[in-house]
């Protein structure tokens, strides 16, 4: 799996080469690798065009260009990227901060769309991320009953669960 994402350009390293599979992944570094295994992404295009950017992004991020396509390319209800809708940080994407479970299945299912009937034990009818959670579950992304919501996604969770939806489905990836 680390093989195949490698080979492909979607992961690159740290910059000194290492993969650091146990490194925890902010939420625009997820959302460059969704855009890039999924062949959603075209460096040459300006996504961000006409897009009205969340309050943190703008030009010079490195991530800009990502985020704007994250907000435009829509599978189901919502676009992939939202931003946060409530609380301090309504109108944020936040890039640098670390990504949960949570989270990081509604960046995955918001780009491939939202499968399964049922869920892991911890997760309660009606959070914002049910769904999400049911179409990880469906696809085996985390081991025993538990989703675990709140637990931060490392570089190996997102090379493990990308992987089986490849597996699941090649012509997702």
């Amino acid at each position: 799996a680390i093989k195949y994402f490698k080979d492909h350009g979607v992961f690159t390293g740290t910059g000194d080469g290492q993969l650091d599979p146990y490194g925890l992944l902010q939420r625009d570094q997820v959302t460059k690798v969704l855009l890039e295994a999924s062949g959603n992404y075209n460096p040459s295009t300006d996504y961000c065009a006409n897009v009205t950017r969340l309050k943190d992004m703008g030009p010079g991020q490195w991530s800009d260009n990502y985020v704007c396509r994250g907000m435009t390319f829509q599978v189901g209800a919502q676009p992939m990227i939202t931003g946060y809708s409530a609380g301090e940080f309504a109108g944020y994407f936040k890039p640098a901060n670390f990504v949960n479970r949570a989270e990081y299945a509604a960046l995955v299912f918001r780009l491939f769309g939202v499968k399964g009937s049922s869920n892991y034990a911890d997760v309660q009818a009606g959070v914002w991320f049910e769904d999400y959670a049911m179409s990880a579950k469906y696809y085996s992304f985390f081991a025993g009953s538990s989703f675990g919501a709140s637990k931060t996604v490392t570089r190996l969770d997102v090379i493990q669960t990308l992987w089986k939806m490849h597996e699941a489905d090649a012509s997702l990836l």
